[in-house]
């Protein structure tokens, strides 16, 4: 797993309960809520990808974002932003 998901995971296990995503000031996830989204992602996505592929992440500025991301990272996966206000996609795309 990545460093960040590291930081991630040693976050959630010190302040499982502090809010680690927040919508203005409506608390999103709780850091304990985020890591557990994040391992189901990125469960998801070890299923549809291999360590080290390319993972274009398409979204709108929104919380999700932020769990995908932290996903793809635990997963061994490179993220690559892309800004695309319409959708939120992941789509994986083949290495080399």
């Amino acid at each position: 797993m990545s460093s960040l998901y590291a930081l991630l995971d040693k976050t959630a296990t010190r302040f499982p309960e502090h809010g680690a995503v927040y919508r203005g000031t409506e608390k999103v996830w709780c850091w304990r809520g985020l890591r557990d989204r994040v391992l189901c992602l990125a469960g998801g996505l070890r299923g549809r990808c291999r360590a080290g592929d390319r993972v274009a992440l398409y979204s709108e500025n929104r919380a999700e974002y932020v769990e995908i991301l932290f996903a793809a990272w635990a997963a061994g996966l490179v993220s690559v932003y892309a800004s695309c206000p319409e959708q939120s996609t992941v789509r994986s795309l083949k290495s080399g």
